[in-house]
């Protein structure tokens, strides 16, 4: 596998693919765990994070036996590994308020635009934009909050693109 692809040097890695129009998957593992690398478009920015999760042997031995092309199979599979469910839930909680709260910028930004400068109505859409803000700079921080605890476990680090094996 190419240096771009290889986060974790001694681990099987499987190409990326997309998933739909806004998520970007990467899966490797190792003898014990999976990790499932993911770039998501939430509207006006990409997060990226990795998630590990525990593999037992038997899985492994799927993972081994499945062609380097076969892309949804490892998708399938980290689904069916532990997790904490509550987290990922959250964290796709999350990326809906962070989408919703961009989709209202730009339409209240729109709305403002057409406004006359005198108007009355012109204060309130602009402390609707800032009530706006705020809500979507809280959804950043929480999104913020769960990939750190999933960088933690995974050993990810964003700043190098790499993951170093954590002893659990």
């Amino acid at each position: 596998m190419s240096e771009k692809y290889n986060l974790l040097p001694g681990a099987s890695h499987f190409q990326p693919f997309f998933w739909g129009q806004e998520t970007h998957l990467q899966f490797s593992y190792t003898d014990t765990n999976m990790y499932c690398r993911t770039k998501v478009d939430i509207g006006d920015e990409f997060v990226t994070y990795v998630e590990m999760r525990p593999l037992d042997e038997a899985l492994k031995q799927d993972l081994d036996a499945m062609a380097s092309d076969n892309f949804t199979a490892p998708m399938q599979l980290f689904e069916k590994l532990p997790c904490d469910h509550r987290a990922c839930e959250r964290l796709e909680e999350q990326f809906y308020c962070y989408r919703l709260a961009a989709s209202a910028a730009t339409d209240l930004l729109e709305e403002l635009k057409n406004l006359d400068p005198e108007s009355d109505e012109r204060g309130n859409i602009e402390a609707l934009i800032d009530f706006n803000g705020e809500e979507k700079h809280e959804a950043m921080r929480e999104i913020e909050k769960i990939i750190e605890g999933f960088h933690g476990l995974s050993g990810y680090d964003p700043k190098s693109g790499t993951i170093q094996v954590l002893a659990h």
